[in-house]
């Protein structure tokens, strides 16, 4: 994954977490870590059910999603 990519939720990952309904995303921020040190991606979707007040992107495990489209 990569930014530019266009991602959708997969069935495996955040769908468990209620985010199945916000449609296709764009990564716009990669290289976040947390407490853990896990990577994580901020993403701009369509229909986001949280995203963070500053930005309007959602931080999301890349476990979560699969890429649809890659950028080019």
């Amino acid at each position: 994954m990569k930014i530019g990519d266009l991602v959708k939720i997969n069935q495996e990952g955040a769908c468990a977490l209620g985010y199945q309904n916000v449609g296709i995303g764009i990564i716009m921020k990669m290289g976040l870590r947390d407490v853990e040190g896990e990577e994580q991606l901020k993403v701009l979707w369509g229909k986001p059910t949280w995203h963070d007040p500053d930005d309007g992107l959602s931080v999301m495990y890349p476990i979560e999603m699969e890429v649809i489209n890659e950028s080019r």
